[in-house]
């Protein structure tokens, strides 16, 4: 019988958006690989304006299966109020930050895109 290892360990990721790789305290993303259901649901198909498919990641649902956790991430709204973002969903609300967002959903689509090596 073959026995293979399933990948579950949770992976720290460190963004390189606005210099966060440099700061003292940067912004953390704990990142976990999805299922294959997830995964499944993580991509749409679309057609172009001459009827040609294509398949595209739909990033709101990597961020929604692949983050767990978030570290030093602050959000000032309009009011001057400060709140601190700690999971996927605060995540998915914040508005105004398109290029961390992007980041992050195509690195939870990069760890989740390897091949099954077998043993």
């Amino acid at each position: 019988m073959a026995r293979y290892s399933i990948v579950e360990k949770n992976v720290e990721y460190i963004p390189k958006w606005d210099g966060n790789r440099e700061k003292d305290e940067p912004i953390k993303f704990t990142l976990r690989y999805i299922n294959n259901s997830e995964r499944a649901k993580c991509y749409v198909v679309k057609a172009d304006s001459k009827g040609e498919t294509f398949i595209e990641p739909d990033n709101d649902l990597l961020i929604k299966y692949g983050v767990i956790g978030i570290e030093n991430l602050e959000v000032e709204n309009e009011t001057g109020e400060v709140r601190n973002v700690k999971n996927a969903i605060e995540f998915r609300n914040v508005r105004g930050f398109p290029e961390l967002y992007l980041e992050v959903a195509t690195q939870v689509l990069i760890m989740n895109s390897r091949q099954d090596l077998g043993n």
